[in-house]
């Protein structure tokens, strides 16, 4: 059973516009502070577009859908990253922890059959290991959900993970923009469709539903320039991340913690800043589905 607060459950029976939000940047995507102001950007412009923010996170072994602020103290002290395989054994061992994206949109599916989810980045396709794929991209293919996102992270090969999803029926549309957004960098490969408007995107998902359950991914270019240093700056942490690294699951947040040093902060402000502008772009998305708005 899930938790729900009073403002997301009034929300949901309404039939409102409501944006749901992974908890994992608090417990492992950012340091504690930027955590803390990246949610409540998020949060503020989900709120300024008459949506109402949902964050899901696991609170001693209990699903919670609109976490409060000392549920977000909680999840942050937990540093606990829960992925889809992790849940259960989250739920009987009354674990605190941040779920991903894949999660996130997985309980979401529970809660509403149109989950519209904001997160930075999804896991994607290893760019060394093609075995190494992230549960992110298997929720994708098996939940319904429209999921706006700035493409996969950058440790992940994008035209793979485009690839990969594209064979499983999941659309990939970009969102003023006929690139596949890599995170920082809005060159990825080409995609085959765009839409301009928050109408126009959920006219497409509302069309793919009729066919499929799987969800509909819309990427947004991120809205800060990169420095032509960065892919320097990325190869140099994760070569770093990799020496000290005892285990394979240490070096994406050893990874992100060196970039951050390298790049004297840029990634983070950046990656807040594309944060709030994916939570503006599905707040947009959840008025247009609450209001039928669809083109």
């Amino acid at each position: 059973m899930t938790r729900v607060s009073p403002e997301v459950r009034a929300a949901l029976n309404r039939g409102g516009p409501i944006v749901f939000l992974e908890s994992n940047l608090l417990a492992t995507g950012l340091p504690a502070d930027d955590a803390r102001r990246a949610l409540a950007s998020m949060a503020d412009a989900i709120r300024a577009a008459g949506a109402v923010p949902a964050v899901i996170g696991v609170v001693e072994g209990q699903v919670t859908a609109g976490l409060g602020d000392a549920e977000v103290e909680r999840i942050i002290r937990s540093g606990i990253k829960l992925g889809p395989s992790d849940l259960g054994p989250a739920l009987a061992g009354g674990i605190t922890g941040g779920t991903t994206a894949g999660l996130t949109l997985l309980l979401a599916s529970r809660l509403t059959p149109w989950p519209i989810l904001a997160t930075g980045g999804i896991g994607g396709v290893g760019a060394e290991d093609p075995a190494d794929v992230s549960a992110d991209l298997w929720v994708l293919s098996r939940y319904p959900g429209l999921v706006v996102c700035s493409g996969p992270k950058l440790l992940a090969d994008a035209r793979a993970t485009l690839e990969w999803l594209e064979t499983r029926g999941v659309p990939i549309v970009g969102y003023q923009t006929g690139r596949f957004p890599r995170f920082f960098l809005p060159d990825g490969p080409v995609l085959r469709h765009r839409v301009e408007t928050p109408g126009q995107a959920v006219a497409t998902w509302v069309a793919h539903r009729q066919f499929s359950g799987s969800s509909l991914l819309l990427v947004v270019p991120p809205p800060d320039p990169a420095p032509p240093e960065l892919e320097g700056w990325a190869a140099a942490a994760l070569e770093a991340a990799r020496r000290l690294a005892a285990a394979g699951a240490e070096v994406t947040p050893l990874f992100l913690r060196n970039l951050a040093e390298l790049s004297a902060g840029w990634t983070i402000r950046a990656n807040i800043g594309l944060l709030r502008a994916n939570a503006a772009v599905a707040a947009g998305c959840a008025r247009a589905l609450s209001q039928g708005q669809t083109r």
